[in-house]
């Protein structure tokens, strides 16, 4: 069901030119708020924070207004709206390596890589959180900025709440990180 909405090509062509032209259709969304998500980024819920952009999104594909704000609604936030897609690809490496421009990272952080400029940079440094001598296998940012990860091996992480286990983990358990700070000096709970 969901791709059938992108088969009516013509139709956001044609919605597309009347909006160049300014007409407008009614979105019920609440478009503009704080906090709703990035409009260039697949997110929960409805809408966006961009209040412009996401009316225009909406009267094109209601969709993202209507059901959810997914990678279709951030493409067409980016096509007709001329935002720019994210530019940090967040990745573990899982061994200790050095990448350009001396950046050294460990198997419990994360680089980042800012794709227009080529620089890498440390993104999360887990000696920081009490994390070193685990390995990161698998890592995603939620919409909220959290990191979600898991790490190969059992093990116990100072400050750690809500798991079955207390302050412990399984390998390829999924452990939430709520950053208050992030690169060099990673912080948080």
């Amino acid at each position: 069901m969901r791709s059938i909405r992108h088969r009516r090509a013509p139709f956001h062509a044609l919605a597309a030119s009347l909006i160049a032209l300014g007409a407008a259709f009614p979105v019920d969304a609440q478009c503009g708020v704080p906090g709703s998500g990035s409009c260039v980024v697949p997110h929960t819920g409805t809408g966006c924070s961009d209040s412009s952009c996401c009316t225009t999104v909406c009267n094109v594909d209601p969709f993202c207004c209507d059901v959810g704000w997914d990678e279709y609604c951030a493409g067409e936030a980016v096509e007709l709206c001329g935002l720019t897609p994210p530019t940090l690809e967040v990745m573990a490496f899982g061994v200790s390596t050095t990448l350009p421009g001396n950046v050294a990272i460990g198997p419990c952080d994360l680089a980042a890589y800012n794709t227009p400029t080529g620089a890498w940079s440390i993104y999360f440094d887990g000696d920081d959180v009490g994390l070193t001598g685990k390995i990161i296998r698998a890592a995603t940012i939620t919409d909220a900025g959290d990191l979600v990860f898991s790490m190969d091996a059992a093990g116990t992480i100072a400050g750690l709440a809500g798991g079955p286990a207390g302050n412990a983990f399984e390998p390829y358990d999924l452990v939430r990180f709520t950053p208050t700070s992030l690169g060099d000096a990673t912080a948080g709970a």
